[in-house]
């Protein structure tokens, strides 16, 4: 009975794992295809509309200025160094915000009380605009790497506290109450049974804030810090002779967001086929 137990077990974790593998070979065939999809309405929509006479470059052009002028090892120097202070600045916000958002979401889900008396004040935080906010965050950080964390982090904490907390609350009540029923400890329900069925939802909230993450170092960078690839599309905006760095440093940022989904993505699909394969079989 033991051999075939573990026989069965094998069997589950190699369909898993085999689920997973999928997963990730289907992501990147989709963002590949996306890829493909929008450099070819990209080019098509420059030629077609005539928005080469407007500074749209095409993106063969863009490739030109990214690897076949004699500059072009200067050109990709800059927007290297530039996406690497973004990155910078994108993942600290990251790191912070995620944080924020899963302690909020664990203490909203031990005491409902205080989520009912916070709650009103985190609705209001998330919905001011950035750019409303941004002066006051100028005042209080300064204009270096603490204002672009803070920015970053407020559009990753939201998400991650709602899909977090759903899926905290997502345990049936009577597994909870079995869990109680043997004496389990607060402390022992969040870590043994919420947290496990909370992977899924973490892993959405995570997919979620990527693009956030990135627009909020983004704007910071244009408005506040004066670094970053943010503040290379303004510099690139008053240059002289075309905007090529100006999309160059879009479609840097375009695929930096790829990746990093990407990257998500394939954390997600190793984390599910551990702590809960029946969501991964579910996609």
């Amino acid at each position: 009975m033991e051999r075939t137990d573990g026989g069965v077990h094998r069997m589950m974790r190699a369909g898993f794992a085999g689920a997973a593998v999928r997963r990730i070979a289907s992501t990147l065939g989709f963002m590949l295809l996306a890829l493909v999809v929008i450099t070819v309405i990209w080019d098509l929509s420059v030629r077609g509309l005539g928005l080469d006479s407007f500074g749209t470059p095409t993106p063969w052009r863009v490739w030109e200025w990214w690897a076949l002028e004699p500059d072009s090892a200067e050109h990709r120097r800059v927007v290297f160094d530039a996406l690497g202070v973004t990155v910078r600045h994108a993942l600290s916000g990251y790191v912070v915000g995620s944080i924020v958002g899963i302690g909020l979401a664990v203490v909203f889900t031990s005491a409902p009380r205080i989520e009912r008396a916070s709650l009103p004040t985190v609705l209001f935080i998330q919905t001011v605009p950035i750019l409303a906010i941004l002066p006051l965050f100028i005042l209080i950080f300064g204009r270096g790497d603490l204002v672009t964390t803070a920015i970053v982090a407020l559009t990753v904490f939201f998400p991650t506290l709602v899909w977090v907390s759903q899926g905290l609350r997502s345990p049936h009540p009577t597994t909870v109450d079995l869990f109680r029923s043997l004496d389990a400890t607060r402390t022992t329900v969040m870590i043994r049974l919420r947290f496990p069925s909370a992977v899924a939802g973490l892993f959405v909230a995570a997919r979620l804030a990527v693009p956030g993450a990135l627009f909020g170092a983004f704007v910071a960078e244009w408005l506040a810090t004066g670094d970053g690839l943010g503040y290379l599309v303004v510099t690139s905006m008053q240059a002289v002779g075309g905007f090529s760095p100006l999309w160059a440093a879009v479609s840097a940022t375009t695929l930096l967001t790829m990746i990093a989904y990407v990257a998500v993505e394939i954390v997600e699909a190793i984390a599910l086929a551990r702590y809960d394969p029946d969501q991964l079989a579910a996609h």
